[in-house]
C-alpha cells in the first residue's frame, strides 16, 4: 500500500494504486512491442534498446526513488516511470527469447511438443507447439519460440482431438511462416495473435504430413479432465443432439465450431455473442446463484468462500483458463479477501490488481481481444453503472431492479467500449442492450441447467431429465434469436484511429466524475468536447471513405482479394471461400455489395461464399460462362454467366487458362482495365508458360502463394508483382524476379496495397 503521505499527483490513484501501476506496466509492454523489429526478408529480430542499457536506467530511477523518499519528497510520478520501465524491460527479455537474432536455416521439416490444442473448425485444428526444432537433409536448428501450427484435412479419425495428445513429440513436413500484419486499422493482425500465445512463427499443415514421434500421456489430472469432457460431450451428443447440444457446447467450454453459421451470425447481430464465450459473465451468473442460495440457508462466510473457490476452480478446469474467466476470479478473490477483512471494496483497484497479475504473468496478453474487452468493459461499469442505473430509475423501492441492474450494465459497456468494438469489429450493435435484457436471464438459466447436466450426466434417472429441459430451453434460445434478427439494429462504421480511442475514454472518464460528484462546469465542457472531437473524426473518416474511388488488394497471408469502389457503388474480386472478405466489408463499412465476380471454377466455393455473405446484400454476383450451374445449390442471387463486365470506367475480363496436363482443369484469371491502370489477377499455381501471349501488365496480383507457385509465371512480365508470402525461405526466387526488374510488394508486410497509380 501506499502511504497517505505520499502525495499522488492522479486523482483516481488515491484509491487506486494497482490500477495506475497496471497501466503504466502496459504502456511499457506496448512501447516494447512497437519499437521491436520483427524478422522479415530483409531484417533480423531487434530489440529497441539494449537490455543492459535498460537494467541500468531502471537502477537509476531505484536510486532517485530511494534518495527523495528519504528526503519525504513526492515519488509518484517516478514510481509510475519505474513501473513503465519495469514492462518495458520485462517484455523486451520476453520478446528477445522468443525471436531468434540470427536468421532460420532453409527447411522442410519441423519438430516439436504438443503445449495446447484447440479446434477451430470441423476439419481444423490450432496446436501450439513448444521446443521446436527445424531441419533439413544436412543440418537442423532449434528455435527458442513456440508455434502456432494449424492442421486441417477432412473431418476423420485423424482430426479428432484424441490424436494430439499434449506433451506428445510430432515431427510435421512443412515451413515456419512469418505472422501477417495488421491490415490498416481494425484488421486481423496474426503478430498481435500469435504474441498474445508467445508465439513468433506459424506453420499450416495437412494431417496426412503429420507424424508422431513420442506418445505421451498428459499428466493423471489433465488426462482426468480430457476424459471427463469427452464422456460430457458424448451424453450431450447422446441425450440432447442437434443445434441445442452444440449451444450447451458452446456455454460450457466456449467451443462453438459446432453451431451453424446462422445461429452466431443472429448472436453477433442481437450483440449478445458474448454470452457463446465463456467469460467472467459465466462466473458471475454461477456464483450469483451460489450467493442466493447461500444467503437463504445463512451459509458463513468462510464456507461461503471455500465453496465458491471450489465452484470456480471447476468452471475454469472445464472450460479452460480463459483470460476473461481468470480476471473474474481474480477480482472474486480480492472481493471475499475484502470481506473477511471487512475493508471497502474497490472495484477499479481489484480491476488494476487482476490486470497487473495477468500482465506478469504473460505481458502479452494485453493484445488479446478477451483481454481488451473484458478489462474494458469492467471498468465501464466500475464507471458508468450508478448513474445510468439511476437515469432508469433504479432505487430500493423498485422491484424490477434486476433487469434495470443487466440494462444500465449493458449500456454502460456499450457507451464506453464503443471504440474498441469499432476498432476490431467494425460494427456496433446499438439495441444490444434490451436483447441482453432478453437473452442474459434466458441463457443464465441455461448455462445453470447445463452445469447441472454436466455434474448428474452419469445418474441414469436424472440426467434424462436435466437433458430434455435443456434441450427444451436451448430450442427457445435459438429460435427466439432467429424471430429477434431482423429487428437488430446494426451501424456498421470505418475501424476509428487510435487517437478517437483514447480521446473517448478520456472524455468518458471526466464525465463519469461529473455525473458522479457534480462538480466544476470546465470539466463538462472538456469533457464533451474530448467526445465531439472524437465523434467528428470518425464522421469525417466515415465519409471522406465513401467518396473516395479506390482500387485495393488485401489478404489474410494465405488469399487475396481485390475491392474496388468507384461512383459509391463496389465490386469485390476473388476466386476462393476465405474469411478475408467478411473482413474486407466490415472494414470498408460496406452493407450493400453492387458486383461480386468470382474467378473460382469450384462454385461450391461460391455457395459457400454467398451462404457467408447471407446479411449483406448483394446486386450481381459474375461468374465464367464456361461454368455450368446444373446440380449446385446456389442461394437466390442474380447470378450472370459472362467473361466480359464493364464496372464504370473499368472493363474486367474474365480469362481462361490451362496447365500442360490434359486433364488439368480449367482456371481463370481477371484482367481489370481502367483508371490508367491495368491489372491481373490469378493463382499462377496452373499457368503454363505463355497462357496470356506476350502481354505486358502494370501489375499482377496473386489471390494465392507458395514456393511452387513461383514457377507457374510464365511469361507473363509486369512492372509490379503483389504477393501474400509470408515464409522465409522464398526470399531467393524472390530476388531473382526483382532482378528481372519486376518490383514485388507483400501485402503481409505492407498492409492492404492500392493498384491506382499514384495511390
Amino acid at each position: 500500500m501506499i502511504k497517505s503521505k505520499i502525495k499522488m499527483e492522479f486523482r483516481i490513484a488515491k484509491k487506486s494504486p494497482m490500477f495506475i501501476c497496471s497501466l503504466m506496466f502496459i504502456l511499457g509492454t506496448v512501447l516494447a512491442v512497437s519499437l521491436f523489429t520483427f524478422p522479415s526478408y530483409e531484417t533480423i529480430a531487434e530489440i529497441p534498446i539494449p537490455i543492459p542499457v535498460t537494467f541500468i536506467l531502471l537502477a537509476t530511477i531505484i536510486m532517485g526513488i530511494l534518495i527523495l523518499r528519504r528526503y519525504k519528497r513526492n515519488i509518484s510520478l517516478l514510481l509510475c516511470v519505474l513501473v513503465l520501465f519495469a514492462g518495458f524491460s520485462y517484455t523486451q527479455i520476453l520478446m528477445y527469447n522468443n525471436y531468434p537474432q540470427d536468421k532460420i536455416i532453409a527447411h522442410d521439416a519441423i519438430e516439436g511438443t504438443i503445449v495446447s490444442l484447440n479446434r477451430t473448425s470441423e476439419n481444423s485444428i490450432k496446436l501450439i507447439l513448444d521446443n521446436i526444432t527445424i531441419s533439413n537433409e544436412n543440418e537442423s536448428q532449434e528455435i527458442g519460440s513456440k508455434v502456432n501450427l494449424i492442421v486441417f484435412g477432412q473431418s476423420g479419425s485423424f482430426l479428432q482431438n484424441e490424436f494430439y495428445m499434449q506433451n506428445s513429440v510430432i515431427r510435421i513436413k512443412s515451413q515456419l511462416e512469418y505472422p501477417a500484419r495488421s491490415q490498416e486499422y481494425g484488421f486481423y493482425d496474426e503478430r498481435i495473435d500469435l504474441l498474445s500465445s508467445n508465439s513468433a512463427y506459424k506453420a499450416l499443415a495437412h494431417y496426412g504430413a503429420i507424424s508422431i514421434v513420442e506418445s505421451n500421456e498428459p499428466g493423471s489430472f489433465s488426462s482426468f479432465i480430457r476424459k471427463y469432457q469427452k464422456q460430457l460431450f458424448g451424453r450431450i451428443d447422446r441425450l440432447i443432439s442437434g443445434d441445442e447440444a452444440h449451444l450447451i457446447k458452446a456455454l460450457l467450454t466456449g467451443q462453438k465450431d459446432g453451431l451453424s453459421y446462422e445461429i452466431r451470425s443472429a448472436f453477433s447481430d442481437l450483440g449478445i455473442s458474448h454470452l457463446l464465450a465463456t467469460s467472467g459473465l459465466h462466473i458471475g451468473i454461477l456464483l450469483l446463484a451460489f450467493e442466493l442460495l447461500a444467503k437463504r440457508i445463512r451459509m458463513p462466510i468462510v464456507p461461503r468462500a471455500i465453496i465458491s473457490a471450489i465452484l470456480i476452480l471447476m468452471f475454469m478446469l472445464l472450460a479452460g483458463f480463459r483470460i476473461s474467466i481468470v480476471r473474474a476470479a481474480l477480482m472474486w478473490a480480492m472481493l471475499i479477501a475484502s470481506r473477511m477483512m471487512g475493508t471497502k471494496y474497490n472495484g477499479i483497484n481489484s480491476l488494476g490488481a487482476a490486470m497487473f497479475a495477468m500482465v506478469i504473468t504473460n505481458p502479452l496478453c494485453i493484445y488479446d481481444i478477451s483481454f481488451i474487452l473484458s478489462c474494458v468493459s469492467v471498468f465501464g461499469i466500475a464507471l458508468f453503472y450508478s448513474p445510468i442505473a439511476n437515469l432508469f430509475g433504479k432505487n430500493k423501492k423498485n422491484n424490477n431492479n434486476k433487469l434495470i441492474a443487466i440494462l444500465a450494465t449493458t449500456v454502460a459497456i456499450v457507451v464506453f467500449a464503443w471504440p474498441i468494438t469499432a476498432y476490431y469489429f467494425n460494427n456496433i450493435p446499438i439495441l444490444s442492450p434490451f436483447f441482453n435484457v432478453i437473452f442474459v436471464p434466458i441463457m443464465s438459466i441455461l448455462l445453470l441447467i447445463s452445469l447441472l447436466f454436466s455434474v448428474l450426466s452419469g445418474v441414469s434417472f436424472i440426467a434424462p431429465i436435466l437433458a430434455t429441459i435443456a434441450r427444451l430451453h436451448g430450442f427457445v434460445v435459438i429460435e427466439f434469436s432467429q424471430i429477434l434478427r431482423p429487428f437488430s439494429l446494426n451501424i456498421l462504421s470505418i475501424s476509428p484511429p487510435l487517437i478517437v480511442i483514447i480521446l473517448w475514454m478520456l472524455g468518458m472518464i471526466l464525465l463519469s466524475s461529473i455525473l458522479k460528484k457534480k462538480k466544476s462546469k470546465y470539466k463538462l465542457v472538456v469533457s464533451l468536447s474530448l467526445i465531439a472531437v472524437s465523434l467528428v473524426i470518425v464522421i469525417f473518416s466515415f465519409i471522406d471513405t465513401s467518396r473516395q474511388s479506390q482500387m485495393k488488394a488485401y489478404s489474410d497471408s494465405s488469399d487475396s482479394v481485390i475491392y474496388i469502389q468507384q461512383d459509391k457503388q463496389n465490386a469485390l474480386i476473388l476466386n476462393n471461400d476465405s474469411y478475408i472478405t467478411q473482413s474486407v466489408l466490415r472494414k470498408t463499412a460496406t452493407k450493400k455489395l453492387n458486383v461480386l465476380i468470382f474467378s473460382g471454377n469450384d462454385l461450391q466455393d461460391l455457395d459457400t461464399i454467398l451462404t457467408q455473405l447471407n446479411g449483406y446484400e448483394i446486386d450481381t454476383v459474375y461468374i465464367s460462362d464456361m461454368l455450368s450451374l446444373e446440380d449446385v445449390n446456389m442461394p437466390s442471387n442474380d447470378i450472370i454467366q459472362s467473361s466480359s463486365i464493364d464496372f464504370h470506367n473499368y472493363h474486367i475480363e474474365l480469362l481462361p487458362f490451362k496447365a500442360t496436363s490434359k486433364k488439368a482443369q480449367i482456371h481463370f484469371a481477371v484482367k481489370i482495365e481502367g483508371g490508367d491502370v491495368e491489372v491481373l489477377y490469378l493463382d499462377p499455381l496452373s499457368l503454363r508458360a505463355d497462357a496470356f501471349g506476350k502481354e505486358h501488365y502494370d501489375t499482377v496480383v496473386s489471390s494465392r502463394w507458395s514456393k511452387a507457385r513461383i514457377k507457374h509465371l510464365g511469361n507473363i512480365s509486369c512492372d509490379n508483382l503483389i504477393i501474400n508470402d509470408s515464409k522465409y525461405l522464398f526470399s531467393d526466387s524472390i530476388a531473382e524476379l526483382e532482378h528481372q526488374g519486376c518490383k514485388i510488394y507483400n501485402i503481409n508486410y505492407i498492409g492492404a496495397i492500392s493498384l491506382l497509380e499514384g495511390k
